[in-house]
């Protein structure tokens, strides 16, 4: 995603702004933005909430001591109930500040809640791939998006979509039902130009990736499936002419699939909780 700066300037707050929106916010409803101003006394904090109070909701407190920076020990919150943007921001703080000023206080930064996407288009990207070991013994890998349990379910993508192809087992270690580093390699970027093609013939998402007992399958979340099993199947033909073809579709408005079996269960999550605590995921 390229970064606009003229809407995500280079500042403190456009800097937060753009990682709600790289997480997956798409900036787009409103919610509640609360700006904070300091003051060194009640009275000081009293007569500025007042104020403001005429056109906005407020409250303010006494912080506890440790919170309190030195001199300013009372709290008012000055809430807006917009759509996030830095000009508005920037503007309404400044005129916190001008505000403020007469009185002792000063402005304390503000903060605002994020708000997952519902828009297809607009969705956190992080990407993690885990193995795991399932009831016949056989060992799995899954690749996925993990951000998108932010946004799981979306309702305009109903309709679960998984196509892939098969595979020959390593001939080293044939009984893991797993592919050799080429014909891995190989089935990654078959599975490259599949995903260009379903996301290109249809609004869709690509959930993830499962690899096991001899088959490579992707995970698509999409709004319509019409047309999307015979240009996959021409796909195949023409990258892997021979191998068998999979593809099956069936509703799945909950995303049962991605948040039951893609996404990572409470064991596994707990055997591989350094690596998602690095990604930031738990």
């Amino acid at each position: 995603m390229k970064r606009d700066y003229k809407q995500f300037p280079k500042n403190d707050t456009g800097e937060v702004l753009w990682q709600l929106r790289t997480d997956g916010d798409a900036l787009a409803e409103p919610r509640e933005i609360d700006f904070s101003v300091i003051f060194p006394s009640k009275e000081a904090a009293s007569e500025f909430a007042a104020a403001l109070g005429k056109k906005h909701r407020v409250e303010f407190y006494r912080m506890a001591k440790k919170d309190q920076p030195n001199g300013f020990p009372w709290h008012v919150l000055v809430y807006l109930d917009e759509v996030p943007r830095h000009a508005r921001i920037t503007a309404f703080e400044a005129l916190l500040a001008r505000q403020a000023a007469p009185l002792g206080g000063r402005t304390w930064g503000w903060s605002v809640t994020f708000v997952p996407s519902t828009d297809p288009k607009v969705v956190k990207e992080l990407w993690w791939n885990y193995l795991g070991r399932y009831e016949d013994g056989l060992v799995g890998s899954i690749r996925l998006n993990l951000g998108l349990r932010l946004h799981a379910p979306m309702r305009a993508l109903p309709i679960l979509v998984v196509t892939g192809v098969g595979y020959e087992s390593d001939p080293k270690k044939p009984e893991l039902k797993l592919p050799g580093k080429r014909d891995h390699d190989f089935l990654n970027r078959v599975s490259e130009k599949r995903v260009a093609l379903v996301t290109s013939r249809s609004t869709a998402l690509y959930a993830g990736a499962f690899l096991y007992n001899n088959e490579q399958s992707d995970y698509f979340y999409a709004a319509d499936a019409a047309g999307l099993e015979a240009a996959v199947r021409k796909l195949h033909q023409k990258q892997c002419p021979g191998r068998r073809h999979i593809f099956h579709t069936h509703r799945d408005p909950k995303w049962k699939e991605y948040l039951n079996f893609l996404y990572p269960n409470e064991a596994k999550i707990k055997h591989y909780r350094a690596e998602l605590e690095e990604l930031g995921e738990i």
